[in-house]
């Protein structure tokens, strides 16, 4: 387990990963890990898993509204949101408005944070843990 936590430290010591590392691994994370157990055998995509998603969507194509990104990711309209707004902060994706429509791109922050993101999730299924 002290592999695992060294691996935890040098990938989120940036403050950026931060706010990640609480909405990637809440259960590690959780000061009342019986919240999490609550969840029962409902199917909870992990929010990891969905940020990596919206950023791969974001990636392969050139503009993207919000609807697509609802769609491909399987999430609802406000769940989706929550996830573009928490990007848009941390500067990995832009927004663009026209008119009633919203528009968005992954930036270069965000194209390089994917390809951390792709070797996380590739070292963690290395393990058998997937994301």
């Amino acid at each position: 387990m002290g592999h695992v936590n060294q691996l935890f430290n040098d990938l989120f010591r940036r403050s950026h990963f931060t706010w990640l590392k609480l909405y990637a691994f809440p259960s590690y994370f959780c000061p009342n890990p019986e919240k999490v157990k609550k969840l029962g055998k409902k199917r909870v995509q992990k929010p990891c898993r969905i940020i990596l998603t919206i950023l791969e969507i974001l990636s392969s194509h050139n503009r993207v509204g919000i609807t697509k990104i609802t769609r491909n990711a399987n999430l609802a309209y406000e769940r989706a949101q929550t996830y573009l707004k928490q990007l848009e902060t941390e500067e990995f994706v832009n927004k663009e408005v026209e008119g009633r429509k919203k528009f968005y791109t992954i930036t270069k922050k965000g194209h390089k944070f994917l390809q951390r993101l792709r070797g996380v999730k590739t070292y963690f299924e290395s393990l058998g843990f997937p994301l």
